[in-house]
């Protein structure tokens, strides 16, 4: 493990430090979002108060099971299972209210949001990129169909980097989205 990190580290360098900061503040990101999107189907949105009296401020019912989620700007992109992605537009915290969805055809269960674009791990269908310049009609742009079961996904720059189950971890060249390229394992 600490090899192969080694690796990275003297291939990517600034790229690769760059991803551990990101991915740690994914993390605590994460922790502290856990609190705004419940795990049984409802979205829920709380106002944190500095720590000391949270309080919920809305929610919204997705009618699945919500496995993941990605917040940014004004929106909630929601990962939710065998429905797919759905996007909840948040700028009214007590009032959020899907704008738009998208069926990915599999058991979706990680995202990740980078520029315009969703990019979704769906188990046994790999990778989906998914275009999101207009909430309300996402478009799928590319697939790349792992050897695994993606689980989960991050982005940095132009690369995508799937837990893939058993198949470890998989990095795509996602810097043409309609054309994702596996550039290493």
């Amino acid at each position: 493990y600490i090899k192969f990190l080694l690796k990275i580290l003297s291939i990517y360098n600034q790229s690769f430090i760059f991803f551990i900061l990101n991915f740690m503040r994914k993390i605590l990101m994460l922790f502290v979002l856990s609190l705004l999107i419940g795990l049984a189907g409802f979205s829920n949105i709380a106002n944190a108060g500095g720590g000391k009296n949270i309080s919920l401020i809305g929610t919204y019912n997705t009618g699945s099971f919500v496995n993941n989620f990605y917040v940014s700007g004004n929106y909630a992109y929601v990962i939710d299972g065998n429905s797919g992605l759905q996007i909840i537009d948040i700028s009214n915290p007590s009032n959020p209210i899907k704008v738009g969805t998208y069926d990915t055809n599999g058991n979706a269960s990680g995202i990740h949001v980078s520029g315009n674009y969703a990019y979704v791990a769906n188990s046994y269908a790999g990778l989906q990129i998914i275009d999101i310049s207009n909430p309300s009609k996402p478009i799928k742009v590319g697939t790349y169909d792992t050897i695994g079961s993606a689980y989960n996904v991050y982005v940095s720059d132009n690369y995508a980097y799937i837990a893939d189950g058993d198949a470890g971890l998989q990095i795509i060249d996602i810097s043409n989205p309609s054309n994702p390229i596996k550039v290493g394992t």
